[in-house]
């Protein structure tokens, strides 16, 4: 059931990214327009695209997992029999699970701060930075989600093979 959440939630994901890369296209091609046209700037699209780049980063990051493209490194667990293959990805899955717990943690908290003393961007547009750093919280859990999936997915992937060995 979570397998299939995660199938669910990786398109919807990919497609708000896409959205938001095509509106920093957008910005950015207006940003160059009215420079060479106006002689003027947007004023705004150099910080929102930092959001938008941010949003992008944080929207992809189950995705990329999920589809094993993260920084990988096969050489070792390549020459390793299956059951330590899988013993070996779900450590790892469980590292990523507890890494991605303290960075949500951590970004949270930072997001909460902002958000108790109203901080602002410095630019123009005054942005409260409570509100795009809370995407980075929300990325966290899920990719944090994300890992714990793979690492019971490998544990049943190990019991089975387990099983299997005995018969």
């Amino acid at each position: 059931m979570l397998t299939r959440f995660f199938d669910q939630l990786d398109r919807w994901l990919i497609a708000v990214a896409a959205i938001i890369l095509i509106g920093l296209g957008t910005l950015m091609n207006l940003e160059v327009g009215a420079r060479t046209l106006l002689s003027r700037s947007t004023q705004v699209s150099d910080e929102f695209s930092g959001y938008g780049l941010c949003a992008i980063t944080m929207l992809c990051l189950v995705p990329a997992m999920r589809r094993e493209r993260f920084l990988r490194v096969d050489g070792i667990v390549e020459r390793l029999s299956l059951p330590l293959q899988r013993a070996a990805e779900t450590f790892g899955a469980l590292i990523g699970l507890a890494v991605s717990a303290v960075l949500c943690w951590a970004t949270g908290k930072l997001a909460w701060t902002s958000f108790q003393f109203d901080s602002r961007s410095i630019e123009m547009s005054q942005t409260p930075l409570a509100w795009p750093q809370a995407l980075m919280p929300l990325g966290f859990a899920l990719l944090a989600l994300a890992f714990a999936e793979t690492a019971w997915r490998k544990l049943r992937g190990t019991a089975a093979s387990r099983a299997e060995e005995r018969s």
